[in-house]
């Protein structure tokens, strides 16, 4: 892991199947990143398995854009995980891992990977329009894992 990447966990009190039930479709994504509005399956396979693509769209402010993934890691009940790419160059690795927590509850763990070229790098933050990625992404990792764990709660109360 270098300086640039991240992770961010959550104790959620829902056992892992709530919590898996969100996190293992990642076409669920829209609902639970504050960044993330959208993504669906690209080509034939459309199921959570690795090789899976999707294209995910994303907004900020009045800045649109898509990215095209690929699952690289996925273990139901446990870990998913996915590369992203943007105009056909790497950007980022995204994951979430889940353990069992406390009293049932389950600990969520999302990590992100910077795998962006250096020199992508240095021209992000006018494309971006944020001068800190990995800032931006914490905070938008933390309100991730906030809605994950509100719904994961919320449907077993």
């Amino acid at each position: 892991m270098s300086t640039d990447d991240l992770e961010v966990h959550v104790d959620v009190a829902a056992p892992r199947e709530a919590v898996w039930a969100l996190l293992g479709d990642p076409t669920r994504m829209g609902e639970l990143s504050p960044e993330c509005r959208r993504v669906t399956w690209v080509g034939d396979v459309r199921v959570p398995e690795v090789g899976a693509r999707l294209r995910g769209v994303n907004r900020r402010g009045a800045s649109v854009w898509a990215t095209v993934s690929r699952l690289v890691e996925y273990v139901p009940g446990e870990r998913i995980a996915w590369e992203s790419r943007f105009a056909g160059l790497p950007v980022s690795r995204w994951a979430y891992a889940l353990a069992d927590g406390a009293d049932g509850g389950t600990r969520v763990v999302e990590s992100w990977r910077d795998q962006r070229h250096w020199f992508v790098r240095l021209v992000s933050p006018a494309a971006r329009f944020t001068l800190d990625a990995r800032e931006h992404n914490r905070r938008g990792m933390e309100v991730t894992l906030q809605r994950v764990r509100d719904l994961a709660e919320a449907t077993t109360r």
